[in-house]
């Protein structure tokens, strides 16, 4: 956070300020719980001259109209930086800067205004609560805190596209009453309608899609375009027709995560069914860099988390992701300590460095306190401690069997404890696999116990 707001009591008044604003207006909570603060609006550095270091502390974040992207100032020079500390809370990285997330508050420093980010362009929209219900106003909620449907902008989408196409043959000049599909023509940057085996420059309906030209439908800068043949939201630039997740897909694709073109979900860390909306919620969480992952992911709404950058260091982690909704944990630097996983009652496997810490420490009851639904630890070296399990009826048998059996070393004895669901498991004789894994134990020095 930029040096000048770190005063406690001026964030205080901002987060009050903030929910008022939320009963008033209509919220996007698929992306947005939360805001920004920035310092003002500033084009003084052309993006080209920004550098693409991400700056720490002692910086202010600026709003560059002309770019449409948010940029950082470290106070201590003149240079100008496209990442910061929280950097991917603001909006998508780029290397001109951060594009700002559709629908998020902005509050500016400057001049003590809040601003919404606009859906169809990169661009900051001042928040006037006077003009709620109003024309190019914010619109309001009804007793059930939803927009009334008089507020709904009629023009989110129009019935959708099936694809592009580049050849349209001799374009009929006439309008079509059924068109069996709606393409968008590449050399003319419009939509015609396919039926009969030709192209139409119009069609029943078409209206909703723009403007009408002798070419075709001209699309709208104002709306929204799903293209069915990819399941994206497009919408026109004025110059191209673009995807409107395009800056996170590129983003996103430069950690090498990949979005199924197919069926439009992101796979990160073993999960592969991410949607638009909670890849926005991981990004905007941001990445854990060294320094920056005690507490980083404390409350947050994702399901897992953005590849750290933290080098080849190992990196102790104490309130890392406690309290949040995250499922899978991948990296294998992560040392977890005090209250890391605590209360992370969603989180099914763990991919980590050692299970408490490092060296023979006591047991630390805090780190997975609260995970009901794990099933799975995978370290990544040999550990010499005990630890606590109590609260994790889920973990499987091979977790045990070629995780925490056989990486346990030292001469020491420890003591592992499990959930009674587990340890029933485990002291039946009937249940061979289970119950071998007492004497494997055994002969690691380790025992089991239950509460």
């Amino acid at each position: 956070m930029a040096e000048n707001i770190r005063n406690i009591a001026t964030r205080a008044a901002l987060d009050a300020a903030f929910d008022v604003l939320c009963s008033k207006l209509a919220r996007i909570a698929d992306i947005d719980s939360d805001y920004c603060i920035f310092q003002g609006f500033n084009d003084s550095i052309p993006p080209e001259d920004l550098d693409d270091a991400r700056l720490g502390y002692d910086y202010v974040c600026y709003f560059n109209q002309t770019s449409g992207k948010f940029w950082a100032k470290d106070l201590n020079s003149s240079y100008g930086n496209t990442l910061w500390l929280d950097a991917e809370k603001f909006g998508v990285p780029t290397s001109a800067g951060v594009v700002p997330y559709g629908g998020r508050l902005f509050y500016c420093l400057s001049d003590g205004k809040w601003y919404v980010s606009e859906y169809t362009k990169s661009a900051l929209k001042p928040i006037d609560l006077t003009t709620i219900g109003w024309p190019n106003g914010v619109a309001p909620l009804d007793s059930e805190r939803k927009v009334p449907m008089a507020n709904l902008p009629a023009r989110v989408y129009v019935s959708g596209f099936d694809g592009v196409t580049d050849n349209v043959g001799n374009l009929q000049q006439q309008s079509v009453s059924v068109a069996e599909k709606i393409h968008f023509y590449t050399k003319r940057n419009t939509f015609v309608a396919f039926a009969d085996g030709k192209y139409y420059n119009n069609w029943a309906g078409s209206a909703e899609y723009g403007t009408q030209t002798q070419y075709g439908i001209a699309p709208e800068q104002s709306k929204l375009y799903l293209n069915r043949s990819t399941n994206n939201e497009q919408r026109w630039t004025g110059e191209a027709l673009i995807t409107v997740d395009a800056f996170l897909d590129d983003y996103v694709a430069s950690l090498g995560i990949k979005r199924d073109q197919n069926t439009g979900l992101y796979s990160l860390n073993g999960l592969t069914d991410i949607t638009y909306s909670q890849m926005v919620k991981i990004v905007s969480a941001g990445r854990m860099f060294r320094g920056t992952v005690g507490m980083r992911y404390y409350r947050s709404d994702i399901r897992t988390h953005l590849p750290a950058s933290l080098g080849s260091s190992i990196i102790n982690c104490e309130g890392t992701f406690m309290n949040s909704s995250v499922e899978v944990v991948s990296d294998i630097l992560i040392v977890p300590l005090t209250n890391c996983f605590n209360r992370c009652s969603k989180l099914r496997s763990a991919t980590i460095w050692s299970p408490n810490g490092i060296g023979n420490r006591a047991v630390d009851k805090t780190i997975w306190a609260g995970c009901s639904a794990l099933e799975e630890i995978k370290l990544n070296v040999n550990y010499e401690t005990g630890v606590w399990l109590a609260d994790s009826p889920k973990l499987s048998l091979l977790t045990f069997k070629n995780q925490l059996i056989p990486r346990h070393t030292g001469s020491v004895a420890h003591i592992i404890t499990v959930h009674p669901d587990v340890y029933a498991k485990m002291t039946d004789e009937s249940n061979a696999e289970w119950h071998a894994l007492l004497s494997a134990a055994e002969a690691k020095n380790i025992s089991f116990a239950t509460i």
